[in-house]
């Protein structure tokens, strides 16, 4: 291409197929194709950031615990120390746990559907959750805040997972020790490590009591109740309990009047069919003996009934020599 050629209007260039065309034109256009170039670079370049996957997220894809370290420091920075995160402004059209759900699926795009659902369900379930995946239940935070309950995280305690936060474990043996038609006393099995205890009601209601157990009057009457503990530490709210189903009763249970009767025949007293009963017999009329003495009632005069005979015949005057004689068996009234 010769730039040094001449003629009127200006330099100009031959190029192959146009021939001699001036520079001012080749110059514009070199112009054109570079912004156009430029602005294709520039498009791509800021839908892919757009699309990118947030690095710690493809951490917990391949299981590298650089994303996930990386995260906690992130969740540090937005929730900070004044009290109020970033976390509680949930949408005041968010009011069930599966409207959250799918909130947070519909802005977490770069995670599959069926992981998310797995984890949340976890959460919402108040199941422990490993550290990759208490990382993503931050992330829902972050993207649509908490979900109506207001759950806590809770970590998992059977030393799968990195961190030290260890959460009571669930309650067991609950059992009823008292239920009217309107009040309840449920106890169950102390958790090591708790220092409270959450009970919570089918009906919504729920609170808080210091030991194993808890006591309610505002139930009402025919109506039936389930009833879950989760103890709680520093750590935070561990797992719930199984759920204890109680129906209360109608009515209250009637108190009833002891009725007076008449003096009636005196029973019988009871006898013995020996004169003389003595280490070695055996029968009914050992056992009257055992009662009476406060032995073991099995009929057989041994060395224990012997021995409390002896302690029965002193207390009442008698020779102790742990025979029942005639004697004996008058003062004992048989």
């Amino acid at each position: 291409m010769d730039l040094a050629g001449g003629g009127g209007g200006g330099k100009s260039v031959d190029l192959p197929v146009l021939g001699k065309t001036k520079t001012v034109y080749v110059w514009g256009g070199v112009a054109v194709v570079a912004v156009i170039v430029g602005y294709a670079y520039w498009k791509r370049a800021g839908s892919s950031t757009a699309e990118q996957e947030p690095s710690y997220y493809a951490d917990l894809r391949t299981g590298s615990s650089t994303g996930s370290d990386a995260y906690e420091g992130a969740d540090d920075s937005i929730s900070g120390t004044s009290g109020s995160s970033y976390y509680d402004n949930l949408p005041a059209s968010i009011t069930t746990d599966q409207q959250w759900t799918a909130a947070v699926v519909n802005s977490l795009t770069y995670l599959e559907p069926d992981y998310l659902y797995g984890i949340l369900g976890k959460y919402l379930a108040r199941q422990g959750l490993a550290a990759d995946e208490a990382a993503v239940v931050r992330s829902a935070w972050a993207a649509v805040g908490r979900p109506p309950g207001n759950q806590q995280i809770i970590l998992a305690t059977d030393g799968s997972t990195a961190g030290t936060s260890k959460t009571p474990g669930a309650p067991t043996g609950l059992k009823v020790t008292t239920l009217t038609p309107t009040t309840i006393t449920i106890t169950w099995a102390a958790v090591a490590g708790a220092t409270s205890y959450k009970v919570y009601r089918s009906d919504g209601a729920s609170t808080t009591v210091p030991g194993a157990s808890f006591t309610t009057a505002t139930l009402k009457a025919n109506t039936s109740y389930t009833f879950q503990v989760a103890g709680v530490n520093t750590y935070g709210e561990g797992a719930r309990s199984g759920g204890l189903t109680v129906k209360t009763p109608a009515t209250a249970t009637k108190t009833t009047t002891p009725v007076t009767t008449k003096p009636g025949k005196p029973a019988a007293r009871p006898t013995v069919s020996a004169t003389t009963v003595r280490r070695g017999t055996r029968g009914d009329s050992v056992k009257i003996i055992q009662r009476i003495v406060g032995a073991k009632v099995d009929g057989i005069f041994g060395p224990e009934t012997e021995s409390k005979v002896r302690a029965w015949q002193r207390a009442h005057g008698l020779v102790a020599d742990g025979i029942v004689g005639p004697k004996t068996q008058a003062k004992m009234g048989i």
